[in-house]
């Protein structure tokens, strides 16, 4: 279902279905918050929502899936931090969370936060550009 300019929310039943493998929704016009529910797919290998129009946080319950491989999410509007829970994406071996508007806390006083958590990426997407210590959003401009 990927860059079919389909529009609108992920709806919350979208958590129904268990046995989902993969999730292509990258380059539609998909707006809203990427629903915790999505977070109940736990048979999810690869799941890829970049490029659209989410806003809001990344879902805190992220980590649940588990045996995702392949993980998307950049190129929205997505802000707020990365959830601690995304150490628990053992199967990771490709994250992307560019142009995602970062909130990050100093943690470094925290013995508990000492060090941040070890995960096993083969390739990892960050921003290259910063602002102000925010990432540039991409533009609003409609795709092709």
């Amino acid at each position: 279902m990927h860059t079919n300019k389909l529009c609108g929310p992920i709806p919350t039943s979208i958590g129904r279905l268990k046995r989902l493998n993969i999730l292509h929704l990258f380059g539609n016009r998909m707006t809203g918050i990427i629903p915790e529910e999505l977070c109940e797919c736990v048979a999810l290998t690869d799941l890829q929502v970049s490029r659209n129009e989410f806003e809001g946080p990344i879902p805190q319950g992220l980590g649940r899936l588990t045996q995702v491989r392949t993980c998307y999410l950049g190129q929205n509007f997505l802000q707020g931090p990365i959830p601690d829970s995304i150490g628990n994406l053992s199967s990771v071996t490709d994250l992307q969370v560019c142009w995602v508007l970062l909130a990050v806390e100093a943690r470094c006083c925290s013995p508990a936060h000492a060090r941040p958590p070890s995960l096993p990426f083969s390739s990892c997407s960050l921003p290259r550009t910063c602002s102000q210590g925010r990432s540039q959003s991409p533009s609003r401009s409609s795709p092709n």
